[in-house]
């Protein structure tokens, strides 16, 4: 459906917001409603002249019989973000975020202190999707009808801030995507095609009302506190560790990127430390590759084992794509330094056989001069 969108921004996230009733909801967390964590994705999609933002998330459907999980699409065009505040990012410390910080917490957001914030302010509500069906769509468990309504209650308000885990890829995307906005002269809406999404699927509008979906409960306790959020309690066991995804793998990539090239700057002109600097290298990406390919295995198995299977077959085809892209990449870096070093050997050997050249000019100028000088004194004699 993105056409020429690229990802800006691919982050797991959590969402809160204030509800019509004045209470505060959370999406994308292990809280009471989603004990299997919905996984909800941000991602701003980014072109030249097109801006897309969009949250998504998992939810289990019954249809003919058939218990399957389905992407739900919650839309934001660019004529949401009309207002100069409609997309706002801050990095304040875990405990300066109230009643937030409990669920952000249990999502796994807070390890460093410091979590990402972005407040979104927008000129009108978005809209949510789901794959086209000819087949009606029910919520497969309670649970999924308390996300539904969950989603529900978050695609009618306009104000609602989402919290992302700090890195280097996630700062530095959400500063491309606050500078484009603010020069949005220059973005047009993105033309979303309901037909060509979903790989060829096709999507539609979600339709509230075909839903039977419960009243969300109202909480009249005080919120937990971080500290209090975060002690132990007997005989509680851990969240299970989230599947890798793209993202992090890409920032892993990125990282790695950026120390070949700083390693390419520092390369001396000898052939003998190219070769030597080149094997050390491709060291490190074997290893590095072989790392990250364990990782991802553990935790896909990880993920696999707590979901019962709903979304293995989906996990390893996010999984095998992870590896299929790092595969590429790797094989791109491995090409380029060849190319880089073969053409450095290229130019010392130049340099050598022009230097090697001139020496031997200088010696023939200087046995010729010689030849003339000992002609010169056959002469006189």
């Amino acid at each position: 459906m993105e056409g020429s969108l690229v990802d800006s921004v691919a982050e797991r996230a959590l969402v809160q917001w204030e509800d019509v009733h004045g209470q505060q909801r959370t999406l994308g967390s292990l809280t009471h409603a989603n004990k299997h964590d919905s996984q909800c994705m941000l991602r701003v999609l980014l072109s030249e002249s097109h801006f897309l933002c969009r949250l998504s998330l998992h939810v289990s459907f019954k249809s003919s019989g058939h218990k399957i999980a389905k992407q739900l699409l919650f839309m934001l065009p660019l004529d949401c973000f009309s207002d100069s505040d409609a997309f706002a990012v801050d990095e304040p410390r875990i405990t300066e975020i109230g009643s937030a910080a409990a669920s952000a917490h249990e999502a796994g957001l807070s390890e460093s202190g410091r979590i990402i914030r972005v407040r979104f302010r927008l000129a009108r509500t978005g809209y949510v999707l789901h794959p086209a069906s000819k087949t009606p769509l029910r919520p497969a468990t309670q649970t999924s009808c308390l996300i539904l309504a969950l989603l529900r209650s978050l695609s009618e308000t306009r104000r609602f801030s989402l919290f992302i885990r700090p890195s280097g890829y996630a700062r530095h995307g959400l500063r491309t995507a606050v500078a484009r906005l603010q020069a949005r002269s220059s973005l047009q809406q993105f033309p979303c095609v309901l037909a060509d999404m979903y790989g060829g699927q096709g999507a539609a509008y979600v339709k509230w009302e075909t839903y039977t979906l419960p009243e969300l409960p109202t909480n009249t306790q005080r919120p937990p506190s971080y500290d209090e959020a975060t002690m132990p309690v007997s005989g509680s066991s851990a969240a299970p560790q989230a599947a890798p995804d793209k993202a992090s793998v890409t920032s892993e990539i990125q990282a790695l990127a950026e120390e070949i090239a700083d390693i390419k700057r520092r390369l001396p002109p000898s052939a003998e430390a190219l070769s030597a600097r080149v094997d050390e290298l491709s060291r490190r990406l074997d290893g590095l590759e072989s790392s990250i390919r364990r990782e991802c295995r553990a935790l896909v198995q990880k993920s696999a084992d707590v979901v019962e299977g709903v979304c293995r077959e989906e996990m390893n085809t996010m999984h095998q794509d992870i590896l299929d892209a790092m595969d590429v990449k790797i094989d791109d870096w491995r090409l380029e330094i060849r190319s880089d070093v073969a053409t450095a050997l290229r130019e010392e050997v130049g340099l050598q056989l022009r230097e090697a050249r001139r020496t031997l000019r200088a010696q023939i100028r200087e046995a010729l001069w010689d030849i003339r000088l000992d002609d010169t004194d056959s002469d006189v004699l």
